[in-house]
């Protein structure tokens, strides 16, 4: 019995680890399609998500190229080459390692991207754009007030999901950047809002 429970855990742990390579490998194509909309010069605001930190090596050694991002994990990773990063001060997130707060909040309010690329825990064509931390959300909130143009990246798992706080409603999104496995119905719902959708 003993060696049945064994083999059974050792089964459980190998399809979770194959698991969970197939969705890092799901999370890397759509940060591969993001990548292709980032300027080749200005200024990007990137926030903290899993998804996004995939996008660090698409950021490298980019000189005429600012990121602004309260993601402890993509600055570290990119902030070691000729890429210009702005690390938001703030209180850190120990669940993501995103700097939130006030401080956070006031950096953002003088500062002015092109682009806005973030991540959702929640997607629905009516509650908009979620997640289920306050803080976190505020600091979305504010990067889409202040950049031009505003990319959401997430698998076909955020679809359908709705949570605490609202930082987007649907229309104030320009593109999202998604999989095959999202649903097509929320994917013809946001292209009638005249969202664009890039499948990865």
């Amino acid at each position: 019995q003993e060696k049945n429970a064994l083999q059974k855990e050792v089964t459980l742990l190998s399809n979770t680890s194959e698991g969970l390579k197939q969705q890092t490998e799901l999370k890397k194509r759509i940060a591969n399609i993001a990548a292709t909309h980032i300027p080749n010069d200005g200024t990007i605001f990137i926030d903290s998500g899993t998804t996004t930190e995939l996008l660090a090596p698409h950021l490298r050694n980019r000189p005429q190229l600012t990121v602004v991002t309260n993601s402890l994990i993509l600055a570290s990773n990119i902030g070691d080459s000729t890429t210009p990063v702005i690390q938001l001060a703030g209180k850190i997130r120990p669940v993501t390692l995103a700097t939130v707060g006030d401080l956070t909040l006031k950096s953002l309010n003088s500062i002015y991207a092109d682009i806005s690329i973030l991540g959702t825990n929640g997607i629905d064509s009516k509650s908009g754009f979620t997640t289920p931390d306050p803080e976190e959300a505020a600091v979305k909130r504010a990067m889409v007030e202040n950049s031009k143009e505003r990319i959401v990246v997430a698998d076909h798992s955020k679809f359908g999901k709705s949570f605490t706080i609202s930082f987007a409603s649907a229309n104030e999104i320009d593109r999202l950047i998604t999989d095959l496995e999202s649903p097509s119905q929320s994917i013809k719902a946001f292209e009638k809002l005249e969202i664009e959708v890039n499948i990865a």
